[in-house]
């Protein structure tokens, strides 16, 4: 859920407010798919405008069985690790170790779907992080190191982002043993859940009845 005022728990001001405050001119490469703004850290963000689902000229020529014609892609990560961040909101990771692969593939005619779509609902209603095309309350902003997607409905907002802080909660609960191999030829690495802390277990029957 978006704050109202002030910042959320990633640093990030209400995508209204960081519209405001940005001052500086639409840059060199801001177009027909959108501009080039900064964000709420003073770096260069791109605010993605156009809706692909509709718009012919957001078709582009691909291999029809490796990505959609309207897909367009902004890359988080680094030469180990890469992020392939859709404007549809989905997230494939790949990693070009051993050869080159998706960890996590958007392929639905095989029911793989990715990853980074997420959803809010009370049971009536439900907001989603998957763009459907023609959603004016639908903002994307591919960002240096993150995608930022916001929405809303009038009634509830959903404001996604990498969730640094909530990754290193739950690193957190994993111990890290170290053993000795035979004959003294290298150390054996392995973690161990240390289980649920209080908070998720008071959150977690909420949660079920969402679904």
């Amino acid at each position: 859920m978006s704050p109202a005022l002030g910042v959320n728990r990633e640093g990030f001001l209400p995508f209204s407010q960081e519209q405001q405050e940005s001052t500086s001119p639409k840059a060199y490469g801001s177009g027909y798919f959108g501009e080039w703004t900064q964000d709420s850290f003073g770096l260069p963000a791109f605010r993605y405008t156009c809706d692909q689902t509709t718009d012919p000229r957001a078709i582009s020529p691909t291999h029809a069985e490796a990505r959609s014609s309207t897909d367009q892609t902004h890359q988080v990560g680094n030469d180990r690790l890469v992020a392939a961040v859709s404007n549809y909101g989905y997230v494939q990771v790949r990693q070009d170790e051993g050869s080159p692969k998706f960890l996590n593939d958007y392929a639905p005619r095989l029911g793989q779907y990715g990853a980074g779509i997420g959803y809010l609902t009370d049971g009536h209603m439900v907001l989603s992080t998957y763009y459907p095309g023609q959603a004016k309350t639908f903002e994307r902003v591919f960002g240096v190191g993150y995608f930022r997607k916001t929405t809303g409905n009038g009634n509830a907002a959903v404001d996604q982002v990498k969730a640094v802080e909530l990754r290193r909660e739950f690193g957190e609960r994993f111990a890290h043993r170290f053993s000795l191999l035979d004959n003294r030829v290298g150390l054996l690495e392995s973690k161990h859940f240390l289980g649920r802390t209080d908070k998720d277990v008071r959150v977690w029957p909420r949660c079920r009845r969402c679904d």
